[in-house]
């Protein structure tokens, strides 16, 4: 045959398959007679990447077809076929892995398709893929629909697999994406570019492709194992992606109707009603439906595949034992499901929300409510937006709006996307895919976790991809927490020590943690930085007088952990000329109506700030507090001047210091009592101090300190 009247190139990817390759080998025999009757002009080409003795030994005395045998180095699929498609001579290329078979009439009836098509413009797919030894099914496939509904159905998966026949100018021009460490699903990107350029996928009628699924040292196996992500592509980036005209994507009625039940059930949710009480009554409901009309309970179809597969599935039997028609027969899977639009339009949804195609810095945070860590979280966003870098904040759990109340505290250059909320119903699997393509077609360049766990486990879980990609990883924890019976735990115990070999930074905001995970877990100390919140950019009014008011301050959030029940009893113990005022929002582990009641302490309710408090009417302040890092109240309380009494929880300690009083036994009302009576019966000395504390505080707290240290968070990027 003369190279350039060559029509079909039938290249077969081999590599540690040893004898198993004989089985693909009789198998393309078998659909090579086919082409051979149609005169059909084709060669072989038997592309070995890095093979064992047995597998090269195999091919090298192999005398069934006329075959050429090429050797690479390569370590990597893609790069073995991308090889192997620059030696073929075929108008067509055909791949199929030395391990899998081929139906006898799939060369022969894609080629003669293929033949009839403007050449260039179509890509031949086997009707079903049938999987064997490792796994047990059978994946009917669909062909190309729309490009915009091709490009949405593309989010979560490849539309295709690898058992493809097409132009060689095609693979050419679109190589295959390499799987470098971290990435993978050649095949997937492949299907990719050729929706983008138009491309028609189209299905072989009445042809299968047997997939031999081994459950280990497989590339499938190894993607799966790293969380391999796929390679950015045009097509999902945020600019393109939500261009697509969502009203024309036809959702099918089952996804649809899934969305209802969704939304009835969050309405559920939002009211209160336990989920219980409404399922019971729908359950006895659709039991008694189906008792009228004769239903079974689980009505069970008979599972049938096309008598043409079935034959031809008998047929390769004597080729490869393993395959047989199973009895039952396995569940038949769609190359398109209901989550391959769940995803994608939900993609489209984030897509909708970003303002950019690419960030430079990427903030992890629960939500963005009320609260020393959600301050941070808002003062770190704002000031990388302020040095002129690209942010978007992504709060992962999934709660209301309403929660994320200090979004709009945030630097209107900023981006902020409620993943958590928008994913709610969705599966693991389904938020990693969501936000590997997310971080991957917006080059984020720093990760930074504040507080999310599922930020920590999607780094934990794509350990190999963060390594590859140089991202920079940083972590920000600010204490550990202790319930009732005196267990400590936190994020500072069971998720930075599994992340701590990625991380390039933790960030802190006080000494106390910074000690405990250099003496408990040995974590090197330079890479640890403590930073304080930029307070002084507020305007706290000083107070320049003694009250003598005999009043004292309390001022936190309503929580458990806070300990406003311990305040009564602090009460008891002090003269009773002594008042002290409680202000602090209500909390739904702690409502104000949890306050015992007491004669001399007043519950005045929420306060929008420190700077509102009327601090000028009281002697003192009190902060009680189970664990902390470095809580923002009693710093702003320090600026504003007034003495302060706390629990040695946290950064206190080192900030106070002897400028203050610090409370060592934290649950004992007789200790915080005495502190307060000592400051109230030398209450001069105790406002000289209060001076000294306000003027650490105006140092340590600055914005342009602040700055600096963010600064030094983008210094190596």
């Amino acid at each position: 045959m003369n190279k350039k009247d060559c029509v079909l190139s039938i290249i077969i990817t081999a590599h540690r398959e040893g004898l198993v390759a004989h089985k693909t080998m009789k198998s393309v025999e078998r659909a090579v007679k086919k082409i051979e009757e149609a005169s059909i002009p084709y060669e072989v080409i038997v592309s070995i990447d890095r093979g064992d003795d047995q597998t090269i030994d195999y091919f090298n005395n192999y005398t069934g077809l006329p075959i050429h045998i090429y050797q690479w180095d390569h370590g990597d699929l893609s790069s073995s076929r991308n090889s192997a498609i620059k030696k073929a001579h075929g108008q067509f290329v055909s791949f199929i892995d030395a391990d899998d078979l081929m139906s006898e009439n799939w060369l022969h009836d894609s080629v003669q398709l293929l033949l009839k098509k403007p050449y260039g413009k179509y890509v031949a797919h086997s009707a079903y893929t049938i999987e064997f030894e490792g796994a047990d099914s059978i994946v009917q496939k669909t062909g190309c629909t729309t490009k915009d509904q091709d490009i949405l159905l593309s989010v979560l998966s490849g539309r295709w697999n690898s058992v493809i026949i097409a132009p060689i100018t095609l693979l050419k021009k679109f190589p295959y994406a390499p799987n470098s460490p971290g990435y993978g699903y050649e095949d997937w990107y492949l299907s990719c570019c050729l929706i983008e350029n138009g491309v028609k996928n189209i299905l072989i009628p009445q042809t299968a492709i047997f997939v031999r699924r081994k459950s280990s040292g497989s590339e499938w196996a190894r993607q799966k194992a790293s969380r391999s992500l796929l390679h950015a592509h045009p097509i999902f980036k945020p600019s393109n992606f939500r261009s697509i005209d969502i009203n024309k994507i036809r959702v099918p009625q089952s996804e649809q109707h899934r969305q209802t039940k969704n939304t009835i059930k969050e309405l559920i949710i939002r009211s209160r009603i336990p989920l219980g009480l409404i399922r019971r009554p729908l359950a006895i409901i659709r039991r008694g439906r189906n008792a009228l009309l004769k239903r079974p309970a689980h009505s069970q179809t008979a599972e049938s595949i096309p008598k043409w597969l079935r034959t031809e599935w008998k047929a390769l039997h004597s080729i490869e034992k393993e395959i047989f028609p199973p009895s039952p027969l396995p569940s038949t899977y769609h190359t398109i499901t209901d989550d391959h639009y769940r995803v994608g339009l939900v993609y489209w949804e984030i897509c909708k929300e970003l303002r950019s195609d690419s960030y430079d810095y990427a903030l992890f945070v629960p939500w963005l409510k009320r609260g020393g860590a959600d301050l941070f979280a808002v003062n770190y966003a704002n000031t990388a937006a302020s040095i002129g870098k690209k942010v978007l904040i992504i709060s992962t759990n999934e709660v209301p709006a309403e929660y994320s109340e200090w979004r709009s505290q945030l630097d209107k250059r900023i981006d902020f996307l409620q993943f958590g909320t928008i994913t709610r119903f969705f599966s693991i699997d389904q938020k990693y895919r969501l936000l590997e393509q997310l971080i991957e077609n917006t080059n984020i360049k720093t990760l930074h976790i504040l507080n999310s766990e599922l930020a920590y486990d999607f780094v934990r879980d794509h350990e190999t991809y963060i390594k590859a990609t140089n991202k920079r990883v940083i972590a920000t924890a600010y204490s550990q927490s202790t319930d009732e019976t005196g267990r400590i735990f936190g994020f500072s115990h069971s998720h930075i020590p599994q992340v701590y070999q990625l991380l390039d930074l933790i960030t802190t905001d006080n000494e106390a943690v910074k000690s405990m995970w250099v003496n408990e877990y040995a974590y090197d100390p330079q890479k640890i930085v403590v930073h304080h919140q930029p307070l002084t950019k507020n305007h706290y009014p000083v107070v320049d007088k003694l009250p003598n008011s005999r009043r004292i301050l309390w001022a936190s959030r309503l929580a458990p952990e806070k300990l406003p029940k311990l305040v009564s009893e602090i009460a008891d113990l002090l003269p009773e000329d002594v008042h002290i005022d409680m202000y602090g929002d209500p909390s739904p582990e702690f409502p104000a109506n949890s306050l015992p009641p007491h004669p001399r302490v007043h519950y005045i309710g929420g306060f929008n700030g420190v700077a509102s408090l009327p601090a000028e009417k009281y002697d003192a302040f009190l902060y009680t507090s189970l664990f902390d890092g470095m809580p923002n109240t009693p710093v702003e309380i320090a600026l504003r001047g007034l003495p302060i009494v706390a629990a040695r929880v946290g950064g206190l300690p080192d900030f106070i210091g002897e400028n203050g009083s610090i409370v060592d036994d934290i649950t004992n009302p007789k200790a915080y009592a005495k502190c307060i009576k000592q400051t109230l019966d030398d209450i001069e000395s105790s406002f000289h101090k209060a001076k000294n504390l306000r003027e650490k505080a105006s140092r340590e707290f600055s914005e342009d300190s602040f700055i600096g240290e963010v600064k030094g968070i983008f210094s190596n990027n």
